[in-house]
């Protein structure tokens, strides 16, 4: 008996040990979330007011300095792949920042956002992406990729980055930041700049006596105002004046020492005065309007005059009267 009691204590005592535990283990169920795909969304950087191209016109000098902040401000940012419309403008804004990534940059039709964001959220599921567009375009872009309440953009916005965050199930979230200078400042100066250098170019052609570049300065209705009452002229009339003169070594040569230029809201006007120095006449004034046409500034009105000192304004017009009444 003390045996089979033994025996069986025994055989309890390994059931026991074999019986899986009585308190309850759960089983936690854990769903892994795929990653979110992000798209950057930049307007292309400014650009060139005077290209030879005015169709299709790489950046200023603005410009470049903006591309240059771009790639800076994306430099940690994991990119995956870049785009950019058919324009010079959006591959040149974006090409130094793809390359330093060993990235190509992918031409995208800048008619077909649908198609790009298709693109995008199938290829590059996950991804991290930069795309450069249009100031009509990202709006568009930005759109197609779910973002319901993205922002129009004016013709002088340039400093916009957008930040497009798409989940794996479909929804999209914005973020607008803003990088480099502001735009509607850099646009004026950026157009200041440029009418400055036609400026300095249109006296360099003159002391050059280059007919066909000093004239090609003017709009087609331009006139000229010289400092003698009588000196009104149509481009044409100031043409046929001038021809003796571009027939010389040197035209004429006036020095711009200052320059002060204006330019209107909307960049296709502008107003100047600048100081000039003359050999023969001293100091004079240059004083204008210039309209932009395709692109680049043309002179509307030059007035060129000579600044009279005010305790010398009495005095000169005392000899101009008495000049005049010696007229025929």
């Amino acid at each position: 008996m003390r045996f089979a009691t033994m025996l069986t204590l025994m055989l309890i005592t390994t059931v026991a040990l074999l019986r899986p535990p009585t308190r309850a283990v759960a089983m936690q169920s854990i769903e892994v979330q795929a990653a979110p795909t992000i798209i950057y969304v930049v307007r292309h950087a400014e650009k060139a007011a005077d290209d030879p191209d005015p169709r299709d016109p790489g950046l200023s000098a603005l410009g470049l300095a903006r591309r240059e902040t771009l790639r800076r401000a994306l430099a940690d940012v994991p990119l995956r792949a870049v785009y950019a419309t058919e324009y010079r403008r959006t591959r040149e804004t974006v090409q130094p920042l793809a390359e330093g990534r060993g990235l190509a940059v992918t031409v995208a039709p800048a008619r077909d956002a649908a198609g790009l964001a298709k693109t995008i959220l199938e290829s590059h599921r996950g991804e991290t992406v930069l795309v450069a567009g249009h100031s009509n375009t990202v709006p568009a872009i930005l759109r197609a990729l779910g973002a319901a309440e993205a922002p129009a953009l004016a013709e002088s916005d340039y400093d916009d980055l957008f930040i497009a965050t798409v989940s794996s199930e479909g929804s999209a979230s914005l973020v607008r930041l803003h990088y480099g200078p502001p735009d509607d400042a850099g646009a004026a100066t950026d157009l200041i700049a440029s009418a400055g250098a036609m400026l300095d170019d249109f006296h360099d052609a003159a002391a050059k006596a280059d007919e066909d570049r000093y004239f090609a300065h003017f709009h087609p209705r331009g006139l000229f105002l010289g400092t003698d009452a009588s000196e009104r002229w149509t481009l044409e009339e100031f043409k046929a004046f001038a021809m003796p003169y571009f027939e010389r070594e040197t035209a004429w040569t006036y020095e711009p020492r200052q320059r002060c230029v204006d330019v209107s809201e909307d960049g296709q006007w502008a107003w100047f005065d600048e100081a000039l120095v003359n050999v023969k006449y001293g100091r004079c004034r240059g004083t204008g309007t210039l309209r932009r046409v395709a692109g680049q500034w043309r002179i509307v009105q030059y007035h060129l005059t000579m600044p009279i000192p005010n305790d010398l304004a009495v005095e000169t017009a005392n000899r101009i009267a008495e000049h005049e009444k010696s007229e025929p």
